[in-house]
Order: structure tokens, then C-alpha cells, then sequence
């Protein structure tokens, strides 16, 4: 999936079709002209143009859509990877996150995450013992993943109100409680240049985030431990709001206020 950046896409689907035949680009709300740009130079692969950018959500439930109605699985990748090396389809449907490693090095990024609704936390794993061996909820990041058909027809896709940010983590919850495991196979690699296309905007790392942390930390949190997720979530944004004051980011503070408040 696709939004501009045309030179950091070229590079992702250069390494896809080291290893895929059938590959979909989905350009999600780009302009014409890098569309233009990434059709002439990749005109055997499929091209899903959206009028407009759907945010992560939903511009990957568009392309995962498209994909299920001709194949059982899916490997999504977002346009700022590449892929080292790819492992055998499962069995049984599932939901599988990748060994992700941190740029142009051997350094992990994650080796799939884990949720602490109550804590209001995320952890990336970095070694398979602390993913396989938690009792934390276990989720696959949004940057790539191997997903069975079955699995999106039972959860819907992602929740597009949420648009980008703990949308993965609410995705594979969804997975687990219907049935469906989410689990690590290291044989699939790729690297992750670490979100190049939106880390500096604060529209998504302080609204987005925040405002989906709650969200979701609330969906999953039982009703009886509801004010000890308040009471983290309250020391968290204060944190947060501090460090946004020392560095007189004072239309950020704004912005957070506002994550607080929306539903």
C-alpha cells in the first residue's frame, strides 16, 4: 500500500516481486502524477487507485478486499519495506506477523507485539521466547503481515474510524476472540525504514495515537479494572503533556487535548 513517495514504493515493490507474481499495488489517495510515475514503471503489476487516502484502515481493507476475492492469503506490506525472505504458507488460517528488522540493519524491530489494555501499553517482542511465552494479548504490527481470507470475513477488516494507529492492535485482537491464532514465523523478513511517511506529523503520532490508545485500551480493558486504566492513562498524558511544554510545542499540547476528549 501506497500514499506518494513514489522512490520509497519503486523500492518496496522491487523487492516484492523478487519473491510474488501476483502483486497489487494500492495507491491510497496519491496524486495522479506518482500514480502515473508507478504504473509506467510497473505495468504488470495490478494497480488499486483510490480517489482519495482512506488512512491505513481503510485503504488496506481496499486492497485486502481485492486481494480475497481471487486468493486465500495475503501478505501486506506498507511502501517504506522490503522484503529479505519469505517462509511456506500455514496449514490453518491464521494471522502471522514477520521478523521486522530496523533499516538497513540486523537490528529487530519487533517479532510480533503484545497488548497490556489495562497498562495501556504495546511492547514490540524481540526475541520468539517473550512473544510465545506471554499471556498479554499478542498482536501483528500494521507494517506487514501474512492474513488467511477466513480471518478478514470474521472480523470485517480493520476499524476504519480508527484510521491509523492501534488499528493492528484492534484487528488482532478481533482475530483472537474469534477463534483465530496470531502468532510469529521468523522465515518471512523483511526491513522497515520506520515510517517515514508520517513519524513527523502530528496529526498521527500525537492525535492519532493517543486518541486510539484510549479507545482501544477501554474496548478491552474489563469493566471492574476500568479505573486503573484510567488512572495509567491520566499519568501517561500528563507525561506526555509535559514534554510537549518543555519544548513549547504548544500547538501539539492543543492537539493532544483534543486526542483526550474525541471518541
Amino acid at each position: 500500500m501506497s500514499y506518494n513517495h513514489p522512490e520509497l514504493t519503486a523500492r518496496t515493490l522491487n523487492s516484492v516481486l523478487n519473491f510474488f507474481q501476483n502483486v497489487t499495488l494500492v495507491h491510497n489517495g496519491s496524486d495522479k502524477k506518482h500514480v502515473k510515475t508507478l504504473h509506467d514503471l510497473f505495468p504488470n503489476v495490478k494497480h488499486l487507485v483510490l480517489s482519495e487516502n482512506r488512512g491505513f484502515s481503510g485503504g488496506a481493507n481496499a486492497g485486502l478486499r481485492f486481494i480475497f476475492e481471487q486468493f486465500e492469503w495475503a501478505f501486506f506490506i506498507t511502501n517504506d519495506c522490503e522484503i529479505k525472505s519469505v517462509g511456506e504458507l500455514p496449514t490453518v488460517p491464521c494471522l502471522v506477523s514477520p521478523k521486522i528488522l530496523i533499516r538497513k540493519t540486523e537490528k529487530i524491530d519487533s517479532l510480533g507485539g503484545l497488548f497490556d489494555p489495562v497498562a495501556a501499553k504495546l511492547k514490540h517482542c524481540r526475541s520468539e521466547q517473550e512473544f510465545n511465552n506471554s499471556k498479554l494479548l499478542k498482536y501483528a504490527p500494521g507494517t506487514c503481515f501474512l492474513l488467511h481470507r477466513d480471518i478478514f470475513k470474521a472480523t470485517t477488516g480493520f476499524d476504519e474510524k480508527l484510521g491509523t494507529y492501534w488499528e493492528d492492535v484492534d484487528f488482532s485482537v478481533r482475530a483472537l476472540k474469534s477463534g483465530f491464532p496470531v502468532q510469529l514465523d521468523v522465515n518471512w523478513q523483511i526491513q522497515h525504514a520506520m515510517g517515514k511517511t508520517c513519524r513527523h506529523l502530528s496529526l498521527y503520532t500525537i492525535y492519532y495515537y493517543n486518541r486510539n490508545k484510549k479507545i482501544i485500551s477501554s474496548k478491552y480493558t474489563p469493566l471492574w479494572k476500568k479505573p486503573i486504566l484510567y488512572k495509567n492513562l491520566a499519568v501517561q498524558n500528563v507525561k506526555t503533556a509535559g514534554k510537549l511544554l518543555m519544548q513549547e510545542r504548544w500547538e501539539d499540547v492543543k492537539t493532544l487535548i483534543h486526542a483526550w476528549s474525541d471518541d
